[in-house]
């Protein structure tokens, strides 16, 4: 798939995201943060929001979406060790592995990775 100026690539047996919408949320988001009083001139801009993403699929799709259009970094939590793998796989494809950590973390809630 590509939209957005991004590929991902999805295992059978996983979900394909509505992108439109997702990118819709995304702005939301922004809009909110954009509410936050402006530093003042002698202070530093906020560095970009780092986002934690529970349960970001094999797709991955907010955090690549959120890094590619928006400059934000991303911690993507996930607990299906094969959709972990693939999001990560669609991070290194898209060239984010800077700004998107991806975490396996376990399906017994005692973290993995």
């Amino acid at each position: 798939w590509q939209h957005f100026g991004l590929r991902w690539r999805l295992p059978a047996g996983h979900l394909c995201p509505p992108v439109p919408s997702r990118i819709n949320y995304l702005l939301w988001l922004e809009d909110l943060l954009r509410l936050r009083p402006s530093p003042r001139a002698d202070e530093q801009a906020p560095p970009p929001p780092l986002v934690l993403d529970i349960g970001t699929g094999a797709s991955a799709i907010y955090p690549l979406l959120g890094s590619a259009l928006l400059g934000w970094r991303f911690i993507a939590s996930e607990i299906d060790e094969a959709a972990a793998e693939a999001a990560r796989a669609n991070v290194a494809l898209n060239g984010l592995d800077d700004e998107i950590c991806v975490r396996f973390t376990g399906g017994g809630g005692g973290g993995g990775e």
